[in-house]
Formats: C-alpha cells, sequence, structure tokens
C-alpha cells in the first residue's frame, strides 16, 4: 500500500508524492493519504468524475480510509476543500520479471495496452532477486525505454505507448535468453458510430 503524505511548507500545502504509482499486482492499486498538515483538513477527490475517493475531510493527523485504483489509468486528483492543491495517482500496467525454476521470464509475455482506458502506461517489476533486467525495444529505432538497468525488487520508470502496433522487446543484458522476451501490443482504435 503506497502512502500520499499531506504536507504544509509555509503557506503552501502538497501532496508528497505529487505523482505516486500504485501497483494492482502487488498491492491491488490500494493507497492512502496521510494529513501531516496540523492547520487544516483536506479531502482528495479524482478530476473529471463523479466518483468520489472521501465521504469526508482528513482531519489534521490523521490518514485516510483505503483507496484503491480499480482500472489501470492515470487519475488527476485534487482537494476538494483547497482547489489549488493538486497530484496525480498512475496505476500502469504491470509486467513482472520472474524466476521461474532456473530461468527468467516476462510475465505476461505479450501484454495489450489500451490507450484509451489505461493511456498505454506499463512498468517492469523485478522480481528476480539475483539479477538485474533491462527490456529494449526489438527495433532499434525506437530507442531505449530505460536508461539503467532494474535492480532486484525494483521497478522501471513508468512508460507509454500509444501508437497501434506490436512492440517485441527483450533482455538487453540477457538477449540469448528465449524466455527474456515479450511483446506490448496497442490495438486500432475502433471507429465510433
Amino acid at each position: 500500500m503506497q502512502r500520499i503524505k499531506i504536507q504544509r511548507q509555509g503557506d503552501k500545502v502538497t501532496f508528497n508524492p505529487a505523482d505516486q504509482m500504485v501497483d494492482r499486482v502487488t498491492d491491488g492499486g490500494s493507497f492512502i493519504f496521510e494529513n501531516q498538515d496540523a492547520q487544516e483538513s483536506h479531502q482528495p477527490q479524482p478530476d473529471n468524475t463523479t466518483n468520489t475517493w472521501l465521504d469526508n475531510p482528513i482531519l489534521p493527523g490523521e490518514p485516510s480510509t483505503l483507496i484503491t485504483a480499480n482500472k489501470t489509468g492515470s487519475y488527476s486528483y485534487h482537494c476538494k476543500l483547497h482547489p489549488a492543491e493538486t497530484g496525480v495517482v498512475v496505476a500502469p500496467n504491470v509486467i513482472t520479471i520472474q524466476m521461474e525454476m532456473i530461468r527468467t521470464g516476462f510475465n505476461p509475455a505479450t501484454q495489450k495496452l489500451n490507450p484509451t482506458t489505461d493511456s498505454g502506461l506499463f512498468v517492469f517489476l523485478n522480481l528476480d532477486q539475483s539479477l538485474s533486467h533491462q527490456p529494449v525495444p526489438d527495433d532499434a529505432s525506437q530507442g531505449t525505454w530505460f536508461a539503467n538497468p532494474i535492480v532486484p525488487g525494483a521497478y522501471s520508470a513508468i512508460k507509454g505507448l500509444t501508437a497501434p502496433g506490436t512492440y517485441n522487446y527483450h533482455c538487453a543484458l540477457h538477449p540469448d535468453d528465449p524466455k527474456e522476451k515479450g511483446a506490448l501490443t496497442v490495438p486500432q482504435p475502433q471507429p465510433t458510430t
């Protein structure tokens, strides 16, 4: 479960971190807000939706109730009581790198992204406790996705793909391992009627 702190610095109140990633695979996409502002209550709410996260403001020194990002995507939010206070919660598609017996592999090996519903967001989580890994596109013209290898137990940076197509990838550190290959697919947009 991730924690987003509501903190005051002088006259300014901020969410820390202002952009928080939540993982729907390992922790169910759950997060809470902790109101560390000793002066005021706050009530974070998602933008552009009729849904609410919290029925009541969070009192000074108190945590919120548990909130869950039920779907993959990016959730901009603001404080209902102080609209200038803003932040983002991102729940990307998660592809894990796991040890299976004596080989490492990507799980799922093929991940479908949907720019309409999840902004084409994805992240890798290295669950292989012995080795670093660095997924890169097979097509070198697509550049690299991550500047550094993903160390054991860590997440990659969040990436997004929105152009339709299939993006085959492999581990740059272990290019000859057949299990360290995968694909991300972005479908063609469906025509609206």
